[in-house]
């Protein structure tokens, strides 16, 4: 398993502006497709906390799924870590 962990947030970092409309539908559709157990209400309260700013760990499918999280979040200001399982 991959994990997306969120250390920070920084607005100062942000670049892809901010939480709304657009972003939040393309931000659902990526963790639908990063995080396959997850149910539409799981993914919304995720998506809430993140609202929130605050900092957790969002389990993903594999590592490729995990880069679509990765780029969103550090658009929105958040400091990000991939981790890998080792196998």
């Amino acid at each position: 398993m991959t994990a997306v962990e969120i250390h920070s947030w920084d607005d100062n970092r942000a670049w892809g502006g901010t939480w709304g409309g657009e972003f939040h539908r393309l931000f659902l559709a990526r963790l639908k497709k990063a995080c396959p157990s997850l149910d539409a209400t799981a993914r919304k309260r995720l998506a809430r906390r993140i609202v929130r700013r605050e900092c957790l760990i969002i389990p993903v499918a594999d590592s490729t799924a995990a880069e679509p999280i990765r780029h969103a979040l550090e658009s929105i200001g958040a400091a990000v870590t991939i981790h890998h399982e080792k196998t």
